[in-house]
């Protein structure tokens, strides 16, 4: 009997051995056939460059999903008053079943036209010319996005977008794009530098030996490259990044050649990005500005490396370097790729880029993107995010991050997780390096657009952690681990008003109340402590316009368990800004006299606490004929056994995507992603704060010569530092809030006369902050209860924007007189607070000696004031100005 039950024990395990076997083999044939290991699919989609008679500018690359036009801002083509377009595709083999164009107004909400593309010739060389008309439908002072649209076998719907003006000479800006081409051929020849010294400015701040970095002020030698003899390997073909009046923008990208003067047989390669900014002047065009960034294709292959270090030759110093705990691994970006080094095994793993060195597929070597490393383990592995648009590849023609595993075992990279972004990469790139953190429960951390996400890359799932934050109330410290809000939901358990203060790495919270009638507000980080500001209700003041002013009476720094480091409190002084740069925290302070603030000295907060930025691991040393050159420190690394691994891509069937709308909301609470061609798992949410509605915050964007260059949440701050850098402020929507460039001289008319107010004024049943109001709304054709609407608790700015639908208040308190003039050749009276703040007056035109004003007390419709007087007037109203962003016509 005991025998028989063996024999069954034994069938019963030999039957669930096989089994499992089944199951198991089963399991490695399914993935098999849902996934492989292969290298990048090359480039697909074609390229247009816009034309004007032979001049070809305006590189456009397609997007295989619709843009938000709102948040994505496209080059410019000038067109001629006649509205003909024209532009040239290069199909890269690809056949074109399809073409057609949309133009829309800039922000996107009006269809202006659309129509098929029917006048087309094949070229010689395999491109296609295509030319259409616009109808008279548009303006000529206006600009618009233009759509072009086509269909290739493989994609049925490629988009290029780019704005278009119809008021420009074709001569104008053809000639611009000739100089700029002209002086690239110049400085690569090196050999007429008489010509070169009438346009740059030489100075000591741009003397030394670097060539990564050169500008307007470097030497002849520097702009030259030195001894160098560089080759285009890709002609740059300029983009148009705006044009004011005869001002023109300009920025090209090339790759270089150079051959290696102490080794024949090496050529190196580097991308190099120009930037210009010239003035069409009588008789010739001026350099206002001018920048090359040079940076030098890392090669494994071509021994670019020694004992212990690896030499990356021209470039910066600031690239992302991260070493594994035990230091035995490295992992860097250089030029928008990725490497990895292994300084046991001397090996080095170029893990990740969408171009080599001597590529000279520009679709590949499109700069638009970059890549964070988030972590380094002990074992070679990375997580990294790849954000921006996608050249090639699986998401080919979009825009977004992706995260990716590098798996050193298998030398494979694996996507995690990939989000789509309708905006531009210009409004990504700060939102992912400023804010992205991996923890090591294999969560993402991603802010988009004021609301943080969280990806749980093992369980592929996302939601939405905090979604009340408005830009205004929450800060992220350096690398993403530490991030505080205030809170805004009246029904969440850390209380209204509180300072919620996380650890990603644990999702451990603090929360800081604040003492009865006291507010705080989050500021900013010095490495992992926060910093915020605490002010008293009772120290509020209102202006005649309705705009609240609270300052800070202390700012306290604090760690993450609430023991606070240092606090500054001044008697008698207030703090209206902080303003963080490294280890210093720069206070602008007031001070209240009679009960009115007044500006006061800054002062300082030093930490010594703080490391400065950048890899120690970085060094500087003497190229020799290529100048100051950077190389990477690796200890250990032998080149005697160098190995070089290049991994590939794990390609599955299916997706892992996840999508955000257009203001960053998850599609839903928890967002569904599908992995392996299933629908992955939701699960419980991690912590949840806030209400889940949209951010409502305002972002002002600054774009200088360079490209944009941040974005702010206060209008004054934005223009003050776009008045400094003769730079270009936009709206939310796209539209323009500041330009430097102005007519001499301009004045509004038809904006009536006071003498209608003067009777209420002197009966005191208006204020003259209500009859300007009221003044502005009737030039924009708006009748409104302007004293019962303020009566009834509505705020100036509020009105305006209720009043003038699509339109954008604008608080520029603190700005000059100078930088206000802009409003007025936009079109747009500024209300201007006069007396004390116990008048107004509107600012409506101004001329080289003279600025005049509508004033409800005088009999005139217009008063003529000095520039002095005029300034004297405004200074003793406080420098406090209220104006608005035109609606979309």
């Amino acid at each position: 009997m005991k025998s028989v039950k063996i024999t069954i024990y034994r069938i019963l395990y030999g039957i669930a051995v096989f089994v499992a076997c089944l199951i198991l083999f089963s399991h490695i044939l399914q993935h098999r056939d849902t996934a492989s290991a292969e290298e990048m699919p090359a480039p697909s989609l074609p390229i247009v460059t816009m034309r004007s008679g032979k001049a070809q500018f305006n590189e456009l690359h397609g997007f295989t999903d619709e843009r938000e036009p709102s948040e994505y801002r496209a080059v410019m083509t000038p067109l001629s008053p006649d509205r003909k377009v024209s532009a040239q595709i290069q199909p890269f083999g690809e056949a074109i079943t399809a073409l057609g164009f949309e133009v829309r107004t800039l922000t996107g909400s009006r269809l202006i036209e659309s129509s098929d593309i029917t006048d087309t010739k094949t070229n010689a060389d395999g491109t296609i010319t295509v030319n259409f008309t616009l109808k008279d439908l548009i303006d000529e002072d206006e600009e618009y996005l233009l759509d072009l649209r086509l269909a290739t076998k493989g994609q049925p719907d490629v988009r290029y977008y780019t704005r278009i003006r119809c008021d420009f000479d074709d001569t104008l800006y053809r000639d611009a794009v000739a100089f700029a081409e002209e002086f690239h051929a110049k400085t690569i020849e090196g050999t007429d530098t008489a010509w070169l010294s009438d346009y740059v400015e030489p100075d000591e701040t741009g003397s030394g030996t670097s060539l990564a970095d050169v500008n307007i002020n470097s030497s002849i030698d520097l702009i030259t490259f030195g001894e160098l003899t560089p080759k285009d390997v890709t002609e740059p073909v300029y983009s148009l990044m705006d044009v004011d009046g005869a001002t023109f923008l300009l920025h090209g990208s090339a790759i270089l050649s150079v051959e290696d003067p102490d080794d024949e047989t090496r050529t190196c390669y580097y991308d190099t990005q120009e930037y210009y900014r010239i003035y069409k002047g009588f008789d010739r065009f001026h350099l206002l500005d001018y920048k090359r960034t040079m940076t030098q294709i890392y090669d494994p292959e071509a021994k670019s490396y020694a004992n212990d270090r690896l030499d990356l030759g021209i470039a910066g110093t600031d690239q992302q370097v991260v070493q594994s705990a035990d230091g035995v691994q490295l992992a860097f970006v250089d030029g928008g790729r990725l490497y990895s080094v292994n300084v046991d095994e001397s090996s080095i793993a170029y893990i990740y880029a969408f171009s080599d060195a001597g590529d000279t597929d520009i679709r590949a070597a499109y700069p638009e993107h970059g890549i964070r490393i988030l972590s380094v383990q002990d074992d070679g592995g990375i997580d990294f995010v790849v954000y921006g648009y996608m050249n090639r590849g699986k998401h080919e023609g979009r825009m977004g991050v992706v995260a990716y595993h590098y798996n050193p075992a298998y030398r494979t990279i694996e996507e995690q997780a990939f989000i789509s972004f309708g905006g531009s990469f210009d409004r990504l790139r700060p939102q992912v390096e400023n804010a992205a953190y991996l923890n090591a429960d294999g969560r993402l951390y991603l802010m988009l657009e004021d609301v943080l996400y969280e990806i749980d890359i093992r369980e592929h799932r996302v939601q939405q952690v905090a979604s009340s934050l408005t830009g205004t109330n929450d800060v992220v410290a350096e690398g993403g681990r530490m991030v505080a809000w205030t809170e805004t939901d009246t029904e969440s358990d850390a209380g209204e008003g509180s300072i919620v203060f996380t650890d990603l790495s644990d999702l451990s919270q603090q929360v800081i109340r604040p003492e009865s009638g006291e507010t705080l507000t989050p500021i900013g980080f010095l490495g992992d402590d926060l910093i915020y500001g605490v002010s008293r209700e009772s120290d509020a003041s209102t202006d005649a316009t309705g705009m609240e002013f609270l300052p800070m009476y202390s700012v306290r720094i604090t760690d993450h368990d609430r023991n606070i480091l240092e606090e500054y409190s001044v008697p008698d002084y207030y703090i209206s800004e902080a303003v963080i740069e490294a280890n210093q925290i720069t206070l602008h302070r007031v001070q209240k006299v009679d009960g009115v603030y007044t500006p006061a000295a800054d002062d300082q907060i030093v930490s010594a606490a703080v490391e400065e930025g950048g890899s120690a691991l970085l060094q500087t040393a003497d190229g020799g004929s290529f100048g100051t050159v950077v190389r990477l420190q690796a200890t250990g690394f032998d080149p005697e056994d160098f190995r070089y691994i290049r991994p590939k891509e794990v390609m599955y069937e299916g997706s892992r995507e996840f999508t955000t709308d257009s203001t960053g909301n998850a599609a839903s609470d928890h967002a569904e992603m599908t992995a392996d061609g299933e629908d992955a798992k939701t699960g419980d949410a991690a912590q949840q704060a806030g209400s889940g509605a949209a951010s409502s915050s305002r972002r002002f964007y600054l774009y200088g010569t360079y490209g944009f260059e941040r974005y702010y949440y206060d209008e004054a701050d934005a223009v003050r530092r776009a008045s400094e850098e003769s730079a270009i402020v936009l709206d939310d929507h796209g539209s323009y809030v500041w330009r430097a460039a102005r007519a001499d001289r301009c004045e509004l008319e038809n904006v009536g006369s006071g003498r209608e107010y003067l009777a209420a004024l002197q009966e005191g049943t208006t204020t003259a902050v209500n009859a300007c109001l009221d003044a502005m709304l009737r030039y924009e054709g708006v009748t409104a209860d302007v004293d019962g609407l303020l009566s009834a608790g509505a705020d100036t700015a509020s009105l305006l924007e209720e009043q003038l639908p699509g339109s954008t208040a604008l608080d520029l308190t603190g700005c000059t007189m100078d930088e206000i003039l802009y409003y007025p050749t936009a079109d747009t009276p500024v209300l201007a607070l006069t007396h004390g703040g116990e008048r107004a007056v509107l600012i409506i035109g101004y001329g080289p000696e003279k600025i005049a004003v509508w004033d409800p007390y005088a009999q005139e419709p217009v008063t003529l004031l000095s520039r002095e007087s005029a300034k004297s007037l405004f200074t003793g109203g406080g420098n406090r100005y209220l104006t608005y962003v035109k609606p979309e016509r």
